[in-house]
């Protein structure tokens, strides 16, 4: 077996992923960019490879499992 199998993926078994999505609409472009506005806002305000791990700990967190990080998952 491949040793990158589970990562990389061939376009062909799966086509082009552009294809199957329909643009964001106005309020995702909108949310999208305040996000990404509080983390550059965070990554100035913080200087500290440590602190910025824990920022993007945090956000990781709340995007896959929808609860802020050391919340209980009960």
């Amino acid at each position: 077996m491949d040793a990158t199998w589970p990562f990389a993926v061939s376009s062909k078994a799966y086509g082009n992923p552009s294809e199957h999505r329909s643009p964001p609409g106005p309020e995702a472009e909108e949310v999208y960019r305040r996000w990404l506005q509080f983390l550059d806002d965070e990554f100035v305000r913080h200087s500290s490879p440590e602190r910025r791990a824990e920022i993007v700990r945090d956000q990781l967190y709340q995007l896959y499992l929808g609860r802020p990080h050391g919340a209980s998952s009960t």
